[in-house]
């Protein structure tokens, strides 16, 4: 069994939708490890375990986290925010492994949601190939991307048209089979592997569309998505390098 976790990144011109994909029998060892990283934020910082480490605010120095009477700032901000990258691609040496897909808001009407359909394909297309079963766990913070994704998932094991790579401009009819039921949805804040996914998918991002303040830009925010090197599901897409889906 594979559990993807799920969450998405935007700006007004790119999308990004990212999964942290946990094997079963590694997800102790996982947890422990990012629950380690959180201990040290704690103690070298005073940033509280139950405090939700979100990218954006991360980067953009937001927040007063533990007891701090002072705006967490944008070095430290950028420095945990790596931090993170570091600690995630840490854990594929336990083979937890990153699926994302980075599109262009501008082609299509509904970015978020076509960002989420090929994620979920591409969950969908490891989990078959490696013979596995799965369960998507996702970012339900609101209302409307919640009811977005169990709709999304829910039509995709009933109708899901897949373009043919044999014969151009038609598609085949196949049904998700391996992921099982509806998506899990918890609010990041109360879960350290979306939040990783939040991560992964703010740094590629900030990749596509580099971050525009000068000290992002001297920390190397823009080049973070480059160390995630050892959890790139390469083939997730054969024509990028990295694995990502684009569009």
């Amino acid at each position: 069994m594979h559990l993807a976790y799920c969450d998405e990144s935007a700006d007004p011109t790119r999308t990004v939708a990212s999964a942290v994909v946990v094997p079963d029998h590694v997800w102790r060892t996982a947890f422990d490890a990012i629950r380690d990283f959180r201990k040290a934020l704690k103690n070298r910082y005073g940033i509280p375990l139950s405090h939700e480490l979100h990218a954006n605010k991360l980067v953009a120095g937001k927040g007063f986290p533990g007891m701090r009477t002072r705006r967490l700032g944008r070095a430290l901000g950028c420095r945990i925010f790596l931090e993170a990258v570091d600690t995630l691609n840490a854990l594929g040496s336990l083979g937890v492994y990153g699926i994302n897909v980075s599109l262009v808001n501008s082609k299509y009407s509904h970015p978020l949601r076509q960002a989420v359909t090929w994620l979920f394909q591409r969950i969908e297309n490891n989990l078959a190939n490696t013979g596995q079963l799965g369960l998507v766990i996702y970012d339900g913070e609101e209302a409307q991307r919640r009811t977005m994704a169990r709709r999304l998932l829910r039509r995709m094991q009933v109708y899901n048209p897949v373009p043919s790579m044999v014969i151009p401009n038609t598609y085949r009819q196949m049904p998700v089979r391996h992921i099982l039921g509806d998506p899990i949805i918890r609010d990041s804040a109360d879960d350290m592997f979306i939040q990783m996914a939040d991560i992964m998918a703010f740094a590629l991002l900030r990749q596509d569309n580099p971050p525009k303040h000068p000290l992002p830009v001297t920390c190397g925010v823009g080049q973070a998505f480059g160390r995630l090197q050892d959890v790139w599901l390469t083939a997730a897409s054969r024509k990028d390098p990295q694995g990502v889906v684009r569009g």
